[in-house]
């Protein structure tokens, strides 16, 4: 475990775009029972700020919107590892 890293992960809910994790936060119980989608890695919270930035920038280019998720590919909504679990089924409309 390494105190200082910083982890992008797609995000918890649709109001975030991503989600910054300290490395330590990820040894919590909840965070060991989550499904979560590493997007990025950082050694400082501001480089890992700067990097979401970048990719939120890079989803808007390419897409004209700041849906990083649909950006990425929401595939991620349905886990092969477990197909009886319908992850994330709040998100779909």
């Amino acid at each position: 475990m390494h105190p200082k890293l910083y982890l992008l992960v797609l995000p918890s809910n649709r109001a975030n775009l991503l989600d910054i994790l300290p490395q330590p936060v990820l040894s919590q119980a909840h965070y060991k029972k989550a499904s979560l989608y590493a997007v990025g890695a950082a050694w400082t919270k501001a480089e890992a700020m700067e990097l979401a930035g970048e990719i939120v920038m890079e989803a808007y280019k390419a897409t004209g919107t700041t849906d990083v998720a649909a950006y990425l590919g929401d595939d991620f909504l349905e886990c092969p590892e477990f197909p009886e679990k319908n992850l994330y089924r709040e998100w779909k409309t």
